[in-house]
């Protein structure tokens, strides 16, 4: 993309009326004397608005970004798009910077400067790009990614490019030219525009009706093409092509003048800290107030934007999807040197205990910022904590005579560099993976290794609203005299209507980088040992380990913890791998956000309500979304980690997984208990550890909904079914009781010597009748405790000496709770209120009249203005969905300043919204309530 000097300076825009869309407020400490020539020694702060065009004959934008800056700090930003985009910057300002937009005004240069950069379209440039490879491989690779109905996310067909290039299965060549270590920047739109083309013979677009590259649409997988199929594609595409223009302008230049021969006070108002008077209800452009500023942006990636994604609040910052590669590995290589190794040992009474063990390298953000072209500080990693690695066996099933995969997770561990990852196994299963990773053609399909890891990213969505204009006016006469305004019949206006504003949500993407694994042991004799008690010995090719048929049981419950464990959880052992524990929960709960949750959420529950409004009531959903997690609390987990080291294979610790594991590989149904109401929570795809469960209802049914939760609840049963055949059930739980967070629960522990501090992170009181302890060597003790603590309070318990952990049990005090109690995430209503004052002046005596409103009676805050000579007050609220629901949640109050030098001030009346609409029709026998 080239860059170039065109565009006309920004200029400040003006209304219908040649008037500008400017407003500057001055906020000073006290009133001035009438002795002091200045107040520039008053001034506190200042908040300033106003419109910017950029419209050039020349350029349609496709998009346009205008900052205000001080040098290198940013103070205001604004985005358009089209031939004159409207960019709306708005600013609270310290004093200097106050100062310097008064400067400004008059013309005086200063450090204040508008920079605005565009993009815009040239001519379009043909690109032939070659895809080289097998159509079998690409299949695999979406089959894999695929959900169990064979379906797929734009983005998932689109990733696995990323995966295909990277390992080389897919070859790509761009006008002639190969490019075998990655895709030039400036191509990767031909290139993806040839991949989504050619995926058509694999998949079925489910979303004709979308445009082919809306992110939102959805393919089917087709059956799989013959092996021997390859895949020769040549597509020529016409790119758009685009330049930018960029240019920076001093604040004086755009603003100086700009008031002259208007009367500067209608545009810059000066008010006093401390003093009750009320903001002004319109600017002297009578243009309507437009949209609040955008919600801030979580620092979280976009979703769905491509191979490294741009950051949702910081421009400048890319993220990137680190690669995974096993290291070198040759016959002779260094025992623990290279990317595999395959050791097994007999074990007392016949069987076999075996170990896969993978080390892999990280790729760089160097290697990314040199694939971007990103400068390398603003590179950013997807994967923030540990990977999942997952080695897939194939076996036949004896029971079916079908070819299948069972997945092993890894345990994993990081040496500076270095990911190492180790799968144990037993019996049967290490002859399978032996024959599976040795021998060619061992089975109708290769073993597969997987590193997978998830992320949150962002993304907008309609959650927000604002009034339609009224549609008629009439002013009172009275006594027969008193102006008239001619009636403009457009009907009754909706009370609410969508908002192009929208509200950011955060989504969980899941990536998954799948290779094929295979070490023929003819050519790696030297990574296939067997151990003995003597050492180990290299063992090679051995057709006595080779096994390529099961009868498939993958776990078998161990009874005994019933009576310690049973109103909690089953808990199964594994028969594929030493010391693997499946842990069913009795129930799954909302729970809440982890500690560390670097967006300020933790320990608040993981729900949030929100609203999508359309132009009716009657299209109007709301929606409550929450995660659910085993109701396993971390004292109670840690025990069951405790008592099962008896059933482990020694030196392996326990390792606990839950049917929502992806090494379970288990299905999942779901039934819910009938509540009398049409609304049925709905479960998304597994996340990991936990689901997601969305309820959405009509705008007549959500408050019931929402007093549902905050009593009896939702209930309903998830059924896990396990490749075996096996079927386990849970059950889910969708009320105000919420667990969690799994790692610390609701009072996370310090311990410093024989002292342990407790913390009630929550909302209510919670009770801790004992502490579970642990000392070094691993021995356990409890500790009575038996005291409240109340939220937001710390206390602290003494301990034996050498105790290093301590899990308090926690006990949380009181009832069901109402939604609103739980500090879930509501999504905030921004609505106008509009006030019509229909009231002769004159006749009832009548200086100045001031309206103000307020969400309800337990709301401090209160928005007000006074009425101008439109006879109009445009009010912006902002209140919870929740609040929106409810009937008479907005109150309003008239103050009337009479001729004779009175004030009278009316009582709070109480306003329906949602009955009444919000367009206030302000008549005398309104205004004159007492």
């Amino acid at each position: 993309m080239s860059t170039t000097a065109i565009g006309s300076a920004p200029r400040v825009r003006r209304d219908g009326d040649g008037r500008p869309v400017f407003g500057l407020t001055v906020a000073l400490s006290r009133r001035p004397r009438p002795d002091e020539t200045s107040v520039r020694h008053l001034v506190e702060h200042g908040q300033c608005g106003f419109e910017l065009s950029v419209a050039d004959a020349a350029t349609s934008f496709r998009t346009v970004d205008a900052v205000l800056a001080d040098g290198d700090t940013e103070l205001a930003k604004a985005s358009g798009a089209g031939g004159d985009p409207v960019l709306a910057l708005s600013m609270i300002l310290d004093v200097p910077r106050t100062l310097a937009v008064l400067d400004a005004l008059d013309g005086k240069p200063g450090s204040l400067a508008i920079t605005v950069r565009g993009t815009y379209g040239t001519a379009g440039a043909k690109r032939s790009v070659r895809l080289r490879g097998k159509w079998l491989d690409v299949h695999r690779r979406l089959a894999n990614m695929a959900d169990a109905d064979g379906k797929l996310r734009h983005a998932q067909v689109y990733a696995v490019l990323t995966y295909l290039l990277g390992d080389g299965t897919v070859l790509v060549s761009i006008d002639g030219t190969d490019f075998p270590g990655g895709v030039p920047e400036e191509a990767k739109d031909a290139v993806a525009a040839a991949w989504l083309r050619a995926m058509s013979f694999l998949v079925k677009r489910e979303t004709p009706d979308l445009p082919a590259t809306d992110p939102a649409n959805r393919y089917s997988l087709k059956a799989a093409p013959s092996a021997g199929f390859p895949m020769d594609v040549t597509v020529t595409t016409t790119v758009p092509g685009s330049a930018e223009t960029a240019w920076r302008t001093p604040l004086s230049d755009v603003l100086g003048g700009l008031l002259t021969g208007t009367g500067d006070d209608r545009y810059v108002r000066y008010v006093v800290l401390g003093e009750d008077e009320p903001a002004p209800g319109a600017r002297a452009t009578r243009r309507p107030p437009g949209p609040p500023p955008p919600p801030p942006a979580p620092q979280l990636p976009l979703a769905w934007d491509g191979l490294y994604p741009r950051d949702a609040a910081r421009a400048n910052v890319r993220w990137y999807q680190p690669q995974f590669r096993l290291l070198p590995t040759a016959a002779d290589s260094p025992r623990d040197g290279a990317g595999f190794l395959f050791t097994f040992a007999q074990r007392a009474g016949g069987g076999l205990t075996g170990k896969v063990t993978f080390r892999l390298s990280q790729s760089t953000a160097e290697e990314a910022a040199a694939a971007s072209g990103a400068p390398l500080a603003n590179m950013r990693s997807l994967l923030t904590g540990s990977p999942s690695m997952t080695l897939y066996v194939p076996f036949k099933d004896a029971a079916t005579g079908q070819t299948r995969t069972q997945p092993f997770g890894a345990r994993i561990s990081l040496t500076g560099t270095v990911w190492t990852a180790e799968v144990d196994l037993l019996d049967d299963w290490v002859r399978l993976a032996y024959g599976a990773l040795s021998a060619p053609g061992f089975q109708s399909r290769p073993a597969e290794f997987v590193v997978s890891y998830s992320y949150e990213s962002t993304y907008k969505g309609d959650a927000a609203f604002r009034a339609a204009e009224p549609g008629s006016r009439a002013v009172e006469a009275v006594d027969g005299h008193g102006p008239s305004i001619a009636l403009q019949d457009g009907g009754d206006p909706p009370p609410i209507q969508a908002d192009p504003r929208q509200q950011w949500h955060v989504t969980t993407e899941e990536v998954g980088q799948h290779s094929t694994t295979l070490f023929p042991c003819s050519t790696y004799k030297g990574r296939y040992r067997q151990q003995f008690a003597d050492g180990e010995r290299i063992i090679g090719c051995q057709d006595a380990l080779r096994l390529g048929e099961v009868n498939l049981q993958q776990y078998a419950e161990i009874t005994d913890l019933a009576t310690d464990f049973g109103t909690h959880c089953k808990v199964f052992r594994s028969l594929q791998q030493p010391s693997q524990f499946l842990v069913v929960p009795a129930r799954y709960r909302i729970t809440r956000f982890p500690a560390d949750d670097p967006n300020g959420r933790a320990f608040r529950p993981d729900v949030v309500v929100y609203a999508v409004l359309g132009t009716k009531p009657e299209d109007s959903r709301y929606h409550l979304t929450a995660a659910l997690q085993p109701d396993l609390a971390p004292d109670v987990r840690r025990d069951l980690e405790y008592r099962l080291i008896s059933y482990a294979v020694p030196g392996v610790p326990p390792r606990l997984v839950f049917p929502t594991d992806t090494t379970v590989n288990a299905g999942a149904s779901y039934r819910w208990a009938d509540t009398g109401h049409a609304e049925r929570p709905e479960v998304q795809p597994q996340a990991w550890d936990n689901l997601r469960v969305e309820l959405a209802s009509g705008v007549e049914n959500t408050l019931l909904v929402l007093e549902m939760i905050g009593k009896n609840g939702y209930s309903g049963t998830v059924t896990f079914t396990l490749p075996d055949g096996m079927t386990v059930a849970s059950q889910l739980l969708l009320d105000s009781y919420v667990a969690g967070p799994p790692a610390t629960g609701p009072v996370p522990s310090t311990v410093t010597g024989t002292t342990v501090t407790l913390t009630n992170r929550i909302e209510r009181a919670v009770t801790v009748p004992e502490l579970l302890t642990f000392t070094v060597a691993g021995a356990r003790g409890t500790v009575a405790s038996g005291q409240t603590i109340a939220p937001g309070a710390a206390l602290q318990v003494t301990v034996p000496a050498g105790v290093a952990q301590a899990w308090p049990r926690c006990v949380p005090a009181g009832g069901p709770l109402k939604v609103e109690e739980l500090r879930v995430f509501v999504r905030d209503v921004q609505t106008d209120l509009v006030v019509v004052d229909l009231t002769d002046h004159a006749a009832r005596g009548i200086k100045r009249l001031h309206v103000g409103a307020r969400v309800h009676a337990a709301d401090p805050v209160e928005v007000g203005g006074d009425f101008p000579d439109t006879r109009e007050v445009r009010l912006r609220l902002t209140l919870p969905v929740t609040d929106y629901l409810r009937a008479n949640s907005v109150e309003l109050r008239f103050t009337r300043e009479m001729a004779d030098g009175s004030t009278v001030t009316g009582p709070w009346l109480p306003w329906d919204t949602a009955r009444a609409g919000n367009v206030v029709s302000a008549g005398w026998d309104l205004i004159s309530k007492t």
